[in-house]
């Protein structure tokens, strides 16, 4: 719930047509989190709701889904297999792609560590997503342990 004292400083938007729907105003997926670092992707959620997403889903370990649910009511929130240590398990990367079909934008990295299963989700989004990609924190780190810079070269969509 976002709070009035935080929608004070928030931006005007323009108002909202009567016959529009959340999914009008754009679906942002943050795939992100891990044991310890849950508030990372917590956040993200929240300032994109904040910027005026329609929709917010949070992909997470399913060791910190419970937590994510609690803490971001507003947003939807979907789990991966995790692994050991509380990040993303390898398995994680067969299903990401399924979890963000829907999205209009996906921001991938808010405290989800370097740990195998989470560069194989980065690596997997990196070359599959065909919708604009924001690359944050650890996918960064990711992309740079493994040195995958000839994915980014080769992604069609915007890529920050």
């Amino acid at each position: 719930m976002i709070s009035a004292e935080e929608r004070k400083g928030a931006p005007r938007f323009k108002k909202r047509a009567l016959e529009s729907h959340k999914g009008t105003y754009g679906r942002v997926c943050v795939i992100g989190g891990s044991f310890g670092m849950a508030g990372a992707v917590f956040l993200s959620g929240r300032g994109a709701l904040l910027s005026g997403a329609g929709l917010v889903e949070l992909v997470v370990p399913e060791r910190i889904g419970d937590v994510i649910s609690c803490k971001a009511v507003s947003c939807m929130v979907k789990t991966l297999p995790s692994g050991s240590e509380g990040g993303f398990g390898v398995r994680a990367g067969s299903r990401v792609m399924k979890e963000v079909r829907d999205a209009t934008v996906i921001a991938a990295g808010p405290g989800m560590r370097t740990l195998p299963g989470s560069c194989v989700v980065v690596k997997k989004v990196l070359g599959n997503a065909e919708v604009p990609l924001v690359l944050d924190a650890d996918a960064l780190n990711c992309i740079a342990l493994r040195k995958w810079n000839d994915l980014l070269r080769k992604r069609r969509s915007p890529t920050v």
